[in-house]
């Protein structure tokens, strides 16, 4: 039998050499592979202008805000404010970064009021806690400001691994001029100096 020939290019050179298949089948793939792979006569392409990456823009973390005066070293303070009739007028909520309002017993409703841009010089009325302050305080990565609660309740809170303040040495104090339960005052920058 006789073995194929096959013309192998080697420059401009061209040579008919008999090979077995399998030496036919590696002597193709070795011709494509240095073809494909060859030396290109083409220039090299110009070099892309250099582009220098943006500075990215400090965002505030609770609003989405730009942060013109930087991102505040302190940990965000969640405080409990009720929703209430009764409760009216509630202070310190057009300082708040972000307000969620909570469902409670009875069809009634609560603030989870959070601050970190900016506090307020007062908050009223601080109520107590409740079980689902954890799936709102957890993410903000700060101290949940309350009244109180119950002590099962603050057992789960505390179990999250989140500071519960609700002390006078916190910065909560009573407003003689409001009705209890609704009397509840809060001192944020007091508050801050307790979570830190």
């Amino acid at each position: 039998m006789r073995r194929p020939l096959v013309e192998v290019v080697l420059g401009s050179y061209i040579r008919p050499v008999r090979v077995s298949r399998v030496r036919m089948l590696t002597t193709v793939l070795v011709v494509a592979l240095s073809t494909a792979c060859g030396a290109d006569d083409s220039p090299p392409p110009a070099p892309s202008p250099t582009v220098s990456e943006p500075t990215p823009e400090l965002i505030l973390p609770l609003t989405g805000l730009p942060a013109t005066e930087g991102i505040p070293a302190r940990p965000a303070l969640v405080v409990k404010v009720d929703n209430t009739a009764r409760s009216r007028p509630q202070l310190g909520l057009s300082s708040a970064d972000l307000v969620v309002e909570e469902l409670v017993e009875g069809g009634l409703t609560r603030l989870a009021v959070m601050y970190h841009s900016t506090l307020p010089a007062i908050v009223a009325p601080v109520r107590s806690v409740r079980t689902t302050d954890v799936g709102i305080v957890v993410p903000t990565g700060g101290a949940l400001v309350a009244s109180g609660g119950a002590r099962r309740v603050l057992q789960a809170i505390g179990a999250a691994g989140i500071t519960v303040l609700s002390s006078a040495d916190a910065g909560l104090s009573r407003d003689r001029s409001r009705r209890a339960p609704y009397d509840v005052a809060l001192d944020p920058t007091a508050a801050l100096a307790a979570a830190t």
